[in-house]
């Protein structure tokens, strides 16, 4: 997997920065080796003025980040350096060379992609050599589309081999919950794109007329993956289905304009057509848009108390998971801390199915029925987005 294609292109950006800050050391990074560190130093202090100020803001942006964002950048930082430090000359000259981090960004990928089709079969070679230019990162972007799904339709197919080679649906999925599962599938879909809900239409038709049920499991399993479901009515999915009070608020106060490095790491308003039309994901990134930027929605974007839920998720709440809390005293903490945030989108109805799951009690219409394990046999333990 390409690991500098899995991450956005603002990070991926900052990433490439952090890692140029590194690219002339001449050996691995070791801050315990005094010589290194007096290396690191001399080399530090060879920079222009400018320069070592850039590197300082960029040390303090990057240590205000939380622990995971910073964990996984500096994996990205590694990932990059290795695989600079094993380019032909030529090819890590003309990285290092580029005027701007964009055009940095553009060649790493150009790279990237010119080795991968290097160790593509011939025929596929001859057709991306007389494929026009402007076409041709598009042809290799299904190539790699199609390449991730047989990989994981061969992990599945492992999986239930048994049943796959005997051309038979797989065991262990019981008839009476095919009804659990249809009223999951109708809360999915509020939160699906136009190709995600295809995709699962033609899955479904599989089902219907060929019984091909497992492979309707594998594509929804995937997509509950990509979006875990939030409990409560379908709410906005563009500004103008936004509560009148919160239309009126985001109208009025633009984002404040920032400056720095850490301008990568945040997503204008614009970003946010990204998830229009799309439930809970539009409201969703709308609050943390808002919270990153200082402001405070005057209402909920989203059902967030106990009363507001649907009639199963409150019977659940009821009859299964507050008497199953109130059994041992970190049940106890779990449900007093769950009240404490009653009354806050989207912090209540997210708590409330992260305690579930803790607790491994499925919400009846918002999570996959069954067991988790009966699920694991359909998931390839990672997930890709289409």
């Amino acid at each position: 997997m390409n690991r500098f294609r899995m991450i956005g292109p603002r990070v991926a950006l900052l990433a490439a920065i952090l890692a140029l800050t590194a690219a002339a050391r001449d050996t691995p990074v070791d801050p315990n080796d005094r010589e290194y560190l007096r290396r690191q130093y001399a080399w530090f202090q060879s920079l222009p003025p400018a320069r070592q100020q850039q590197l300082r803001t960029l040390n303090d942006e990057f240590h205000k980040l939380d622990a995971d964002t910073q964990a996984r950048l500096t994996k990205v930082m590694q990932a990059y350096n290795a695989w600079l430090a094993k380019l032909p000359d030529a090819d890590r000259d003309r990285v290092l060379a580029a005027a701007t981090a964009d055009e940095r960004v553009q060649i790493v990928e150009d790279l990237r992609e010119r080795d991968w089709v290097r160790a593509l079969p011939k025929v596929q070679r001859d057709e991306y050599a007389s494929l026009p230019n402007e076409v041709r990162t598009a042809r290799v972007r299904e190539w790699r589309a199609e390449e991730d799904d047989r990989h994981d339709d061969w992990v599945i197919a492992q999986k239930n081999w048994e049943d796959v080679k005997q051309g038979r649906e797989p065991a262990g999925f019981p008839v009476e919950l095919r009804v659990q599962l249809d009223a999951f599938v109708v809360n999915l879909r509020h939160s699906l794109s136009d190709n995600e809900k295809r995709a699962l239409a033609d899955a479904k038709a599989a089902a219907d007329e060929n019984g091909q049920f497992m492979w309707y499991a594998i594509e929804i399993v995937r997509l509950a993956d990509n979006h875990p479901l939030l409990p409560g009515k379908v709410g906005p999915k563009d500004l103008a289905s936004l509560p009148e009070a919160a239309r009126d608020y985001v109208r009025k106060h633009p984002p404040p304009r920032k400056k720095g490095l850490m301008m990568l790491l945040v997503d204008d308003v614009k970003n946010l057509k990204r998830f229009e039309g799309r439930w809970p994901d539009y409201a969703y990134e709308l609050t943390r848009y808002a919270d990153r930027n200082n402001l405070k929605i005057p209402v909920p974007l989203g059902d967030c108390t106990k009363t507001q839920m649907p009639p199963e998720v409150q019977t659940f709440i009821d009859k299964v998971l507050e008497p199953t809390l109130q059994q041992t005293e970190k049940g106890k903490d779990q449900l007093a801390a769950l009240k404490r945030v009653e009354g806050r989108w989207p912090e209540y109805p997210k708590a409330l199915m992260d305690v579930a799951k803790q607790n491994r009690l499925p919400v009846p219409n918002w999570t996959l029925p069954g067991t988790p394990q009966m699920w694991d046999r359909f998931r390839v333990n990672r997930n890709k987005p289409r």
